[in-house]
């Protein structure tokens, strides 16, 4: 199974991943003043719909610990979709997934799942 081991904590700590309401209200509003390094690192590698599609999966709070297993699967799939789109202009899909701590099996996960729209599994959103 895929682990986190090379996230930080305070990414998933960090108040604007765990009260996905409130980011979802405010992160295009305050995009040009924050000085999140999360943000923006998400608001320039990925474009507004596909932005909206992760956090509009869950409107819950992301404190309680069951949660927890959303939060890294939405993190996982960042982390693929920024692998896609780096294989895509660099034509090395092993390089960039080795970059990013993926291996292949997620690559062939990740193909399957985004051909059904999202890579979100059901599951863990009920």
């Amino acid at each position: 199974m895929y682990k986190l081991k090379d996230v930080k904590t305070d990414l998933l700590m960090h108040p604007d991943y765990i009260d996905w309401v409130r980011f979802r209200i405010h992160y295009v509003k305050n995009y040009p003043e924050s000085k999140n390094k999360y943000l923006h690192i998400l608001v320039e590698h990925f474009d507004e719909p596909y932005l909206m599609q992760l956090f509009l999966t869950d409107t819950r709070s992301m404190t309680s610990k069951s949660n927890k297993p959303v939060i890294e699967t939405i993190l996982l799939d960042i982390r693929k979709h920024v692998a896609k789109r780096l294989a895509t202009a660099e034509h090395d899909v092993e390089k960039v997934f080795k970059m990013l701590n993926l291996h292949l099996s997620d690559e062939a996960i990740f193909s399957v799942d985004s051909q059904r729209g999202s890579s979100i599994a059901p599951s863990l959103l009920e």
